[in-house]
């Protein structure tokens, strides 16, 4: 964003080449500075969650951190384990100490046998090791890609715009990806995300 807006002020703005440099030269000290400050806000978060896991005892085998959408105080912790997600949210301004986490079982043993067909093969890439797998008795499966967190940023987590089939009758044209449901996210949700970002 910080270097788009220096693109869009470079092309509006009628000035010398001097004039230009400068705002050329601010854009990229800020987002330097920005980009900087993200990796010393994600490392605290890391640390935290880390420090939380170890704390409730928390067997993982991987730890995904993720910011919230439009800043980098606010983030996503979701840790992998061998049979669902444990999920929390971490704000730099947080005065509690410990972090509370939210268990999501997983069906990660279809993995193997999805990874068969080429459609959902692809999906389960996208989602960078860290799919979301629900099962019902009718056989039908919704994935969800939960790297980049919850849409929610309190309570249950809750996910949105899984991929879904059904093993009994797996055909390219009975994979799809289901929109339907709440109209979520920072936009719709930005209430909560501040409220979230000031720290409980």
């Amino acid at each position: 964003m910080i270097l788009l807006i220096g693109v869009v002020v470079l092309l509006i703005k009628n000035s010398t080449s001097s004039g230009r440099k400068r705002v050329l030269n601010l854009t990229i000290v800020i987002s330097t500075l920005y980009m900087s400050w993200t990796f010393v806000s994600k490392g605290i978060a890391n640390h935290h969650f880390v420090k939380a896991l170890q704390r409730e005892n928390i067997d993982y085998d991987k730890l995904m951190v993720t910011p919230t959408p439009l800043n980098s105080i606010l983030w996503h912790g979701i840790a992998k384990t061998s049979e669902g997600y444990y999920l929390g949210t971490y704000s730099l301004f947080d005065h509690r100490e410990h972090i509370e986490f939210y268990y999501e079982e997983s069906a990660h043993e279809l993995i193997a046998e999805l990874s068969e067909h080429k459609l959902v093969k692809y999906y389960l890439e996208y989602t960078q090791d860290f799919p979301l797998i629900k099962q019902d008795e009718n056989g039908n499966v919704k994935i969800y890609a939960i790297k980049y967190g919850p849409v929610n940023y309190t309570g249950q987590p809750e996910f949105v715009y899984p991929l879904t089939f059904n093993l009994n009758s797996l055909q390219d044209s009975t994979i799809k990806i289901d929109y339907s449901g709440e109209q979520r996210g920072p936009v719709k949700n930005y209430k909560d995300l501040y409220e979230r970002i000031k720290g409980v």
